[in-house]
């Protein structure tokens, strides 16, 4: 077996995943003490999506209201949370940040997580990358891009 820090280079590669979903109070929470904490270079999180309107059965197209879609802060960045958070994945330029993260975690997660180290970033550009954003300079967004979706956004915006 294989040291992470050996297949990533000098980054660790982090996913933590909760036993259930997660809503937008806790999800802000999380990413926001996590963003926090010296180390974590890029944070990506994972889940199914809140649907705008119901998409199949009998009132198909009528919008949905559903209070976990809103606008959330983390590490001062606004943006609108899209998905029940399922799954977090982060990269950390710090070895030391990883036990920092697991106790953490323990204190502020709502729920009973599993945490482990490994390789979940792309390292090269996408086609879904190159398709939306053309070549891509920094690499901090590289494997990043939603490919079903028809927003893009800037590093660092809403």
């Amino acid at each position: 077996m294989t040291n992470s820090t050996e297949i990533t280079g000098s980054t660790i590669q982090v996913e933590i995943i909760p036993q259930r979903l997660l809503g937008a109070d806790s999800t802000e929470r999380i990413l926001d003490t996590l963003s926090e904490i010296g180390g974590v270079t890029r944070i990506a999180i994972q889940g199914p999506r809140l649907p705008y309107t119901i998409p199949y059965g009998p009132a198909k197209g009528v919008p949905v209201n559903n209070p976990d879609r809103r606008e959330i802060t983390v590490g001062g960045i606004v943006f609108e949370l899209k998905i029940n958070l399922g799954r977090i994945l982060l990269e950390l330029g710090d070895k030391d940040a990883f036990g920092t993260i697991k106790e953490t975690l323990n204190e502020i997660m709502p729920c009973r997580f599993s945490i482990k180290r490994g390789k979940f970033f792309k390292e090269r550009m996408t086609t879904s990358d190159y398709a939306k954003y053309g070549v891509i300079k920094d690499k901090r967004v590289l494997g990043l891009v939603d490919p079903r979706s028809n927003e893009i956004y800037e590093l660092g915006s809403k």
